[in-house]
């Protein structure tokens, strides 16, 4: 008994169970410390990854932009060429068109009248709107007559005084003078019968060249329009709205070419194709996240897109309704009488195109992984998530506050209303200011010959097809900085009649393109899909 009380009573040995069960908590906060640490380095390293992943989309989606603004600006481009047709290169034979010989910016058929500079065409001679013309000279002599600057011509050749009957009436009296007469007569009506063929083929080719330039000229907006902008496939927007699976990066056609093959060599000043691709932005996000992902987390990460509701990008066109004119004969008494203003109707011109300002571009995503922790043996694992949202911003494509009114002028004519094809030049330039159409007169006159001969590269120059202030507003151009290729030479910034050219390119002090940043998701779920957006509910609760 007395032995047992002694061991009882005997304390050697009772620091080792403290020393166990405090080594057993330093343990256990010592591997809770390595777990809360390797949380935090996953967690981060997770969300590292998820910024760079929408960073790298963005990126690729601003670039998209930047070829959708680009070839915006060619429609533009289209628009001026037409403006430079019909108000220059073959309108420049209307009798009051500004006149580049006369100092005093003199008109050809009001030689002492100076229109001086800043006034408008239409100001001065009220009612006037351009008229094609595409008859320098006419008749078998062309130094006899300018057709088209004349104001009325002689209808008639010369004939005997009287005609059939005053032959009839001497023949009894001069039977020789008579058949004299009468081939004098007949050779009057001859020439009589061929000069008003000819001036019917001339008022056929009048029309027929009026109507395909105009013709030409809405067919290549169209065509610019439906290669680049349409919704579709192998487009611009397309492949901006594409929902390509993350695991291929190719998106066909590997470069854009026109569907009409005889596009480019129809205007290649004004319009050439892609010459670089857009990249699959989805499967750039998808490795970027999985390259910058430690391998805990990449063992078992499942990458999901916050894909928008609405697509990426919508666009619309901009068109426009108006209304030119071409210059044709008619015979008026004794006269033959010009009529410049025989009308031809323009619907849904191609002008531009509008992105819509509702439909928000950006890339958001979400990486959950579940990491190896090595102290929760056997135990559920940790599940991560991460979120991240990037946006291309910085620019816009297309005026959103577009205005007909800067496109189209009204005037009276004959007593109806018109409306004319009209341009901006600058801010508070237009088109038919006196100077303006003198400019681009004694500017454009080897652009005149490019039907004879090869385009020359100055003519890819020509002032009107250069983006100015009031384009630069307005569109994003390709430039070094926005394409891994150089510009085209038509789409070099500056010239037009800015007395100095503006800077371009994606700086952050001066951007002309688009840039990217990092925005939080909360802001962009109303953008996000339904089943997108309710994937994202348990993260901000």
């Amino acid at each position: 008994m007395s032995k047992i009380k002694i061991k009882l009573k005997n304390t050697r040995g009772q620091v080792a169970i403290f020393a166990l069960l405090m080594f057993s908590m330093i343990f256990m906060f010592f591997g809770m410390a390595i777990n809360i640490g390797m949380l935090v380095h996953h967690k981060i390293n997770l969300q590292n990854a998820a910024d760079l992943a929408a960073l790298s989309a963005a990126a690729e989606q601003a670039r998209i932009l930047n070829m959708i603004g680009w070839k915006n600006y060619e429609l533009q481009k289209n628009w001026k060429s037409f403006m430079y047709n019909y108000w220059v290169a073959f309108n420049d034979r209307h009798q009051y068109f500004p006149d580049p010989r006369n100092p005093h910016f003199g008109v050809r058929g009001q030689r002492n009248l100076a229109l001086g500079s800043g006034r408008e065409w239409t100001q001065a001679f009220p009612g006037i709107a351009p008229s094609y013309c595409f008859g320098d000279v006419f008749g078998e002599n062309p130094q006899t007559f300018k057709a088209c600057e004349a104001q009325n011509l002689p209808a008639t050749f010369a004939t005997v005084p009287g005609g059939d009957a005053f032959i009839a009436s001497i023949s009894l009296f001069a039977p020789v003078a008579a058949p004299i007469l009468n081939a004098l007569e007949n050779m009057s009506a001859s020439q009589f019968t061929r000069a008003n063929n000819q001036w019917n083929e001339f008022n056929i080719y009048n029309a027929a060249e009026s109507r395909r330039d105009l013709i030409k000229h809405w067919n290549r907006s169209r065509m610019l329009y439906n290669t680049y902008f349409e919704n579709r496939p192998g487009t611009l927007v397309g492949a901006m709205n594409a929902n390509l699976p993350y695991e291929t990066s190719n998106i066909p056609p590997a470069s854009w070419h026109t569907q009409d093959s005889n596009f480019e060599n129809q205007m290649p000043h004004i319009s050439t194709p892609l010459r670089d691709h857009p990249q699959n932005f989805h499967h750039l996000a998808y490795v970027t996240a999985l390259k910058n992902l430690n391998r805990s987390l990449l063992e078992s990460v499942h990458y999901e897109e916050l894909s928008p509701q609405n697509g990426y990008i919508q666009v619309a066109p901009q068109e426009i309704d108006f209304t030119v004119f071409y210059t044709q004969w008619g015979v008026e008494g004794a006269r033959r009488k010009i009529s410049p203003y025989t009308p031809i109707e323009a619907s849904n011109f191609i002008v531009a195109i509008q992105k819509d300002p509702t439909v928000k571009t950006f890339y958001a995503l979400k990486l959950t992984s579940t990491p190896f922790l090595p102290f929760l043996p056997g135990q559920n694992q940790w599940t991560l998530t991460a979120m991240a949202a990037a946006q291309p911003f910085g620019s816009r494509i297309g005026d959103p506050g577009f205005d007909e009114r800067n496109y189209t002028k009204p005037v009276t004519i004959e007593g109806r209303p018109y409306r004319i094809p009209h341009m901006m030049v600058d801010e508070n330039v237009s088109i038919d200011r006196t100077e303006v159409l003198h400019q681009l007169k004694s500017e454009g006159d080897l652009f005149e010959q490019k039907e004879a001969a090869p385009i020359p590269p100055e003519i890819v120059n020509l002032a009107i097809t250069k983006p100015n202030r009031w384009d630069v507003l307005r569109y994003v151009f390709q430039t070094p900085e926005t394409s891994q290729y150089a510009s085209h030479p038509s789409d070099q910034i500056g010239g037009g009649f800015s007395t100095t050219a503006p800077t371009m390119n994606t700086s952050w002090a001066n951007r002309a393109g688009y840039s990217i940043k990092l925005v939080p998701i909360q802001s962009l779920i109303p953008y996000i899909s339904g089943a997108s957006a309710e994937s994202t509910k348990s993260i901000f609760h």
